[in-house]
């Protein structure tokens, strides 16, 4: 499966999850990348306009993706390790009718 990322370059990722459980939807997307440290998911992955990408990047989507995630009172983790891919797990609460 492949997936746009801002709109300029294609992400291949190896898996995307869908499951319900405890009251929530969650979608995992997981790739087989270079992985992320510990201490760059906690100090910057989310940080607006903080980029690795030099000036191919305004550093703002994974921030805005966040945020919009969050205004639907849903929540995103990532779990990553280097050398071995990133899994970014988006929850939702589901609304029973």
């Amino acid at each position: 499966m492949e997936l746009p990322c801002n709109s300029s370059k294609i992400i291949n990722i190896g898996k995307l999850f869908r499951a319900y459980s405890l009251g929530n939807a969650q979608i995992d997307i997981i790739d087989t990348g270079s992985g992320m440290e510990k201490k760059f998911i906690a100090e910057l992955l989310f940080k607006p306009f903080d980029t690795t990408k030099g000036n191919a990047g305004m550093g703002i989507g994974v921030y805005e993706a966040r945020e919009y995630i969050m205004s639907q009172r849903g929540e995103i983790l990532v779990q990553s390790e280097p050398g071995f891919g990133t899994t970014f797990s988006i929850k939702y609460p589901l609304i029973t009718a």
